[in-house]
């Protein structure tokens, strides 16, 4: 509440300033341009304040970004710092659903790719960007860009695997899965693209194996906890899900959402 009432404070000052302006400018027949100067001043003195927030937000962002999808993002541009905080910003674009920016990014990012590394990481995000547009065939075509260039590539795979999913072909998502655990049985994103599966072919007991992976790689991670829930609740293990539940709300995660969603499966 506090902040709140902070920024519209800040903002009632700037409206001010700018009515002020106009009244000395174009109102007030004898124009005293010290005040114009003043109001000049306090203007510009917000302006920079949110623009300094600004950049202040886009720095906190990418460190997060840096720091959560480190294994994608691994060593790319490692010698051009410019362009790796640009990836930074697109992948932190993505996460805040800004995919249109996201992409433009990415494209532009490709050309200056000097690596395998570079090229992995900008075309995984480039895809996922289509994923979210639903641009399923821009999608298909470059995880299939990016198996050229590493058939060994597991989050390309884990990831095509949710392209045949939303197509419902299930055989194609379960071979690609395949290959991205064959390939790095240690990635926990494949564990969370899994256990979606499972919950589509509605193989719960399956979901929960794949939870217990996902939890044991990243346990402070709320979607080993979630699909845990959701597998345990379906299989009508009441303690289990209780359980799962309750480390899913400490994990950040949205409980009555949860709940609900819950509920309206087991109807």
């Amino acid at each position: 509440m506090k902040k709140i009432l902070a920024q519209t404070f800040k903002v009632v000052i700037m409206v001010l300033a700018l009515v002020m302006i106009y009244y000395e400018l174009y109102v007030d027949e004898m124009p005293d341009m010290s005040r114009v100067a003043k109001y000049i001043s306090i203007l510009l003195v917000y302006i920079m304040w949110l623009l300094g927030k600004q950049r202040r937000y886009k720095a906190v962002d990418a460190m997060w970004v840096g720091k959560e999808f480190k294994p994608v993002i691994g060593e790319a541009f490692s010698d051009n710092k410019a362009k790796h905080m640009k990836l930074l910003y697109a992948v932190a674009d993505l996460s805040h659903k800004k995919y249109k920016k996201a992409l433009k990014q990415l494209e532009r990012l490709i050309p200056h790719c000097a690596n395998y590394q570079d090229t992995s990481a900008v075309l995984n995000y480039k895809a996922l960007a289509h994923y979210h547009l639903g641009h399923r065939d821009d999608e298909v075509r470059t995880y299939q860009e990016l198996l050229r260039g590493d058939h060994r590539n597991a989050y390309a795979w884990s990831n095509l695997g949710m392209v045949y999913i939303k197509e419902k072909s299930y055989a194609l998502a379960e071979e690609a899965f395949e290959n991205a655990i064959a390939y790095d049985d240690n990635n926990p994103f494949t564990y969370i693209n899994i256990m979606y599966y499972c919950l589509c072919k509605g193989e719960y007991a399956g979901m929960i194996k794949f939870a217990h992976k996902c939890i044991e790689l990243k346990p402070k991670s709320k979607d080993g906890y979630y699909y845990a829930t959701i597998g345990h609740a379906f299989l009508s293990h009441k303690e289990e899900a209780e359980k799962y539940l309750k480390l899913y709300k400490e994990t950040g995660g949205d409980g009555k959402s949860l709940e609900k969603q819950l509920e309206k499966f087991l109807k």
